[in-house]
């Protein structure tokens, strides 16, 4: 008979810090707004790439930074080459 520790069932496990982290992990910032992981259909370690939710004309995509930055100024050079390597892959 295998022996269970009652390890697990003994921690006490913070539901609101579960959540928080769940969240930090399903979710992406874009300025104010929260991006869904289900909603990126490209990522790399630097960048993201979803579909606009209000797109200007047809194939609209949106391409972000993973890296939150005030200005396009704040990126770094890696951070800028990413996003447009990624654009170029998006429509190659």
């Amino acid at each position: 008979k295998a022996h269970v520790s009652n390890t697990l069932s003994r921690k006490i496990i913070n539901t609101e810090t579960l959540e928080d982290e769940i969240e930090k992990v399903e979710t992406h910032q874009f300025g104010p707004y929260k991006i869904r992981t289900s909603e990126v259909f490209l990522s790399t370690p630097l960048s993201l790439a979803m579909v606009n939710l209000k797109p200007v004309v047809p194939g609209h995509v949106l391409i972000i930074p993973r890296r939150v930055a005030l200005r396009f100024q704040d990126l770094s050079h890696e951070e800028v080459a990413d996003i447009w390597w990624v654009s170029a892959e998006i429509w190659s």
